[in-house]
């Protein structure tokens, strides 16, 4: 839901209104497509859930990648 509310919403037209209404276009396809388009995934692979969760938590802070996340921060 993160990525439709800020990223896929904010850049709907006024136009694209009506077609929502009929059914023509759906927002859970526009966020596949957004998301198919534009983001990438990274994972690694942990020994267990503690280390996952403490990864978790430097991601989201910033610590890893050197800024916090767009979605999901701290």
């Amino acid at each position: 839901m993160y990525v439709a509310n800020r990223l896929v919403i904010p850049n709907l037209k006024q136009s694209d209104l009506p077609r929502f209404a009929t059914g023509e276009i759906k927002l859970d396809t526009l966020t596949k497509e957004y998301i198919s388009k534009n983001l990438e995934f990274q994972y690694i692979v942990v020994e267990s859930s503690e280390e996952a969760y403490r990864l978790e938590s430097k991601a989201r802070s910033g610590v890893t990648f050197g800024q916090s996340p767009l979605l999901n921060p701290l």
